[in-house]
């Protein structure tokens, strides 16, 4: 299941139907313990061919709504609003080593 906190900003970035695909991915996730296409693929409960739900969560993945604004920063910035109080000062430190630029 995916944190209340940040439902609200996938609902808001993401249609509907996107939405709910992630829910089920983000379940069937948890449950395998496993992050390959195939078997996320094979368990995820949709009513079509398993080739079809492969080309869907591709397709999902490529959506262009995955990005460093849209869904991460306000996910990172609504956690810490929550962990910490406006005038706290925090650090964060962010790994570049393995940071592609275009």
């Amino acid at each position: 299941m995916i944190a209340k906190r940040y439902q609200k900003i996938l609902k808001n970035e993401l249609h509907h139907t996107a939405y709910l695909l992630l829910n089920l991915m983000v379940i069937s996730l948890q449950l395998l313990k496993q992050v390959k296409l195939d078997v996320l693929a094979e368990s995820l409960p949709l009513p079509i061919l398993l080739d079809s739900r492969r080309r869907k969560i591709r397709r999902f993945l490529r959506l262009n709504h995955w990005t460093i604004e849209t869904i991460w920063f306000p996910c990172v910035t609504a956690l810490l609003e929550e962990m910490f109080n406006p005038n706290d000062r925090i650090y964060i430190a962010i790994d570049r080593t393995s940071l592609k630029l275009p």
